[in-house]
């Protein structure tokens, strides 16, 4: 299959994702956020994809140690006050696990600001790579479908906090086989779980990571 074709199937697959469980649960669909489950008639002005931090060390190296959570929170909280006044409800976190996510943090957030605020599943194979575990082409999108699906039903780590999407990245719009792999994964999770109808993804169009695109 050409590329731009697969490329095009894989967006109608998403798409039809999306639109099939939302349709056929419209009155009642929710969405899960770090503290709660909510209608997602409470969503109301929605940021679609933010980061509150993300650590940019590779792979083997990046954890908490990085930053100190009570100064995060009162580095971001008057800008998160500040959305108020905008009317803003609901706040998604793009940030990837192996990339700074931090459920705990986002919920200690929502709570002080009465904020919406989703957290993810999903790996970030943009960058070439850089944000992926070792041996991934050794793991199938089986494999990884099972560890975003355990997140969705266990919570993450031992929080007991659940993604409410997944998100991806992506490399080129040329996808390389871990690409694929990592689309693959997001389209079984979404169909064996039924958890998640928001799919976020994006692509490099650089290498080195200077370009990017949604």
């Amino acid at each position: 299959m050409k590329p731009s074709l697969f490329n095009t199937v894989i967006g109608i697959l998403l798409l039809f994702a999306l639109l099939s469980t939302t349709s056929s649960r419209h009155n009642d669909l929710k969405i899960m956020t770090v503290t709660i489950e909510i209608p997602v008639s409470r969503m109301g002005v929605t940021l679609p994809n933010e980061h509150v931090l993300v650590d940019l060390a590779p792979i083997d190296s990046v954890g908490m140690k990085h930053y100190n959570k009570d100064s995060v929170i009162a580095k971001v909280l008057p800008y998160f006050e500040e959305l108020k006044q905008y009317k803003v409800k609901t706040f998604v976190d793009g940030t990837s696990e192996f990339m700074g996510r931090d459920p705990q943090l986002l919920a200690e957030l929502s709570r002080k600001t009465g904020i919406n605020i989703l957290t993810n599943t999903g790996w970030y194979a943009s960058v070439d790579d850089r944000h992926l575990p070792k041996g991934i082409k050794d793991i199938s999108a089986e494999e990884i479908a099972v560890v975003w699906i355990d997140e969705a039903k266990n919570g993450i780590g031992n929080t007991g906090i659940k993604p409410g999407l997944i998100k991806i990245g992506l490399n080129k719009i040329q996808l390389s086989e871990t690409d694929k792999k990592m689309v693959a994964a997001a389209c079984l999770t979404h169909f064996r779980d039924r958890t998640y109808d928001y799919v976020v993804y994006r692509y490099c169009s650089s290498c080195d990571g200077s370009t990017y695109n949604s």
